[in-house]
């Protein structure tokens, strides 16, 4: 190999070592810069995903029909208890425990109720 060569070959590796540095911290800004964006676009992706899912299932005939099975369900034991209560013969305790029932299933159908709109 010639002398001249290895100095030009030299001299080009030089260059191309000033240039990696000097480009390196561009190149790194742009690589951070896209990353952040990316994270960003793939949050929002996921966010609306997720809500869009949330409605179609709240939206859908399977919640729907079981929130008017809930609803019918409760409504029958409220009957059934109310019919319970107006048994005379009674005793005070008996008749405490079925109105806290009855008071439990009202706050469940209207749970339902609010749930159903």
């Amino acid at each position: 190999m010639s002398k001249g060569f290895r100095e030009s070959f030299d001299e080009g590796l030089g260059a191309t070592r000033w240039a990696f540095f000097k480009s390196l911290p561009f190149m790194l800004v742009v690589t951070l810069i896209f990353l952040a964006v990316s994270a960003v676009i793939s949050t929002l992706y996921m966010l609306g995903h997720t809500v869009v899912e949330r409605k179609v299932f709240e939206n859908s005939f399977q919640r729907t029909a079981g929130l008017k099975e809930r609803l019918a369900t409760d409504e029958a034991v409220l009957v059934g208890l109310r019919a319970q209560l107006s048994n005379p013969n009674l005793d005070q305790n008996t008749r405490t425990n079925l109105e806290a029932q009855a008071a439990a299933i009202r706050v469940r159908i209207d749970t339902t109720r609010r749930l159903m709109k």
